[in-house]
């Protein structure tokens, strides 16, 4: 049995119950997500489920999050979210979209969205979205050198030659620690997001 309620009167509440909150799990229908379009009235769908995201412009990415706004954002997150992000979004959610209200999705659209969901899934599965950490010792490595090589030649030589060298040497330098920055906010390199926030800020700020 169900029950409408909501703001645009299509929402449905399904008379089962969530085993943690114990509240009715609420369901919305395309027609009522694709209303809520706007940066302080955002709706976006994940995985058929629904969050209100209405006002987060604390989003760490910025206010691009609004442009998928009475959206379906499942593939587009997925492709920008490092792995454990969707534990940030669980306090947005607010209901469950009732699939069958999709009518703007036909079968080949969903055939291409899964094909697109298959294929990441084989790609996760061989490895091609693991970072090896070697690598990114390397990169710290060598960027540090670099870092080290500039001073050294402004404090060891009194040549103008020299110090435009240095001061070429630096701007590389700074150009990589942008790069190095990115990937760890990113989080491309640790599962863990309190230290690639930790890397990101001591390449990103510090140096």
């Amino acid at each position: 049995k169900y029950l409408i309620m909501g703001k645009g009167g299509e929402a449905i509440v399904k008379t089962s119950f969530l085993k943690k909150s114990k509240k009715p799990v609420v369901k919305y229908t395309w027609d009522e997500v694709k209303k809520h379009i706007t940066p302080e009235d955002a709706w976006m769908v994940y995985h058929n489920k629904v969050y209100d995201v209405s006002n987060w412009f604390q989003h760490p990415g910025g206010s691009v999050i609004f442009t998928h706004a009475g959206d379906d954002m499942t593939d587009i997150f997925t492709a920008f979210h490092a792995p454990g992000s969707e534990a940030m979004i669980k306090r947005f959610y607010i209901g469950d979209l009732v699939k069958e209200s999709m009518e703007h999705k036909n079968e080949e659209q969903f055939a291409f969205e899964q094909g697109y969901r298959d294929l990441r899934a084989k790609l996760v599965m061989m490895g091609m979205f693991k970072s090896n950490p070697l690598y990114y010792v390397y990169k710290c490595s060598s960027n540090m050198m670099m870092w080290a090589t500039a001073v050294a030649m402004v404090a060891f030589s009194d040549s103008v030659y020299v110090h435009i060298a240095s001061a070429c040497l630096l701007g590389l330098f700074w150009q990589q620690c942008g790069w190095l920055a990115h990937d760890f906010l990113h989080h491309q390199v640790f599962q863990k997001r309190k230290y690639g926030d930790l890397c990101g800020i001591f390449w990103g700020n510090l140096m």
